[in-house]
């Protein structure tokens, strides 16, 4: 009967270890539930969240693809005015060229015409010289 009576107690003893195991397997097991509630509680709020981030990326793409395409087309624009600015410096640079040669032409055909003025007088000048002073006219 004592063996009875031990083996009961060890029983009985057994049957509490593995009650309380069981009791504390149940309380980690609903704190570990209340952790994946917080986790995911955080988890829709990241999704919320990244979803907010997506909507501002895909606006601010948006707003890029616009920029872009504003900027190619003034790239194209600066491109052409460089064109013609470049025209315009090599036809400013012509019409320099043009005026030094009608100056200088200016310059050479004033001095003929300054030495075709002089040229009678030098032969007034000649004639005096040679009939010492007096005119004659013939």
């Amino acid at each position: 009967m004592k063996d009875s009576t031990n083996l009961r107690e060890w029983t009985r003893h057994d049957i509490e270890n593995l009650d309380e195991n069981v009791r504390r397997v149940s309380e980690r097991l609903a704190s570990g539930e209340a952790k994946l509630a917080e986790i995911d509680e955080k988890l829709a709020e990241f999704d919320a969240h990244f979803a907010a981030l997506d909507r501002r990326f895909a606006e601010l793409n948006a707003r890029f693809e616009a920029f872009n395409a504003r900027y190619e087309a003034a790239s194209g624009q600066i491109s052409e005015l460089e064109k013609e600015t470049q025209e315009a410096c090599r036809m400013t640079q012509e019409v320099r060229r043009s005026t030094a040669y009608i100056n200088a032409r200016l310059e050479a055909l004033e001095m003929a015409a300054m030495a075709v003025d002089l040229a009678p007088r030098r032969e007034v000048l000649k004639v005096l010289q040679v009939t010492g002073g007096k005119e004659t006219m013939n």
